[in-house]
């Protein structure tokens, strides 16, 4: 995580010119990182569904019923999410252009060089693992609801309202010290 926030600067160059020429990726692995989201819910959340003064992104999800969720902002990726929002495309994640982002578009070669360039062996799935491990030590209940896991509760799934638990959800998320791996306390 580290890495990421020192390199966040880091552009992609191709061998040959693509719509991808310049675009950023450590940026997006932080956002993965601390937000939980899969790649896929996160290339495909639209801008209006970030909520920065609110701090939440409305998730509309791409796998089961539970993606679709409130997943909290950390405070140390607001300004990720600011500059993101700033280039006024449709998605949040887009290129300076405007353009969406695709899946393959960004694994491979964008995410592939650089962890090439950085000598990283990891997968984008693996952002995910990060967040669950970064956030063992929260509510589990919230921290299920927050990375789209099923609590197999019928209370949880039917008669909680996520709205209600945003301030809950950021407060719990607000807790964990991603850049250190730790979770401290209030």
């Amino acid at each position: 995580i580290k890495l990421l926030w020192e390199n966040i600067d880091w552009k992609f160059k191709g061998q040959r010119k693509t719509i991808l020429e310049g675009e950023t990726v450590a940026d997006i692995l932080l956002i993965l990182i601390y937000t939980g989201m899969r790649i896929e819910e996160l290339l495909l959340t639209a801008s209006s569904d970030v909520h920065l003064e609110e701090r939440y992104i409305m998730n509309r999800g791409t796998k089961t019923e539970n993606a679709l969720r409130i997943v909290p902002i950390h405070k140390d990726i607001l300004p990720i999410l600011e500059k993101r929002l700033a280039r006024n495309g449709e998605n949040l994640i887009v290129t300076e252009a405007g353009i969406n982002i695709e899946y393959s578009n960004f694994n491979n070669p964008v995410f592939k060089k650089f962890c090439k360039a950085f000598d990283l062996k990891h997968s984008i799935h693996e952002t995910r693992h990060s967040f669950a491990t970064y956030t063992a030590h929260i509510d589990s209940t919230l921290r299920s609801y927050m990375i789209g896991h099923s609590t197999g509760s019928l209370t949880n799934d039917v008669y909680t309202h996520p709205e209600v638990l945003l301030p809950e959800l950021i407060s719990e998320i607000d807790k964990v010290d991603f850049l250190n791996a730790k979770t401290v306390s209030k």
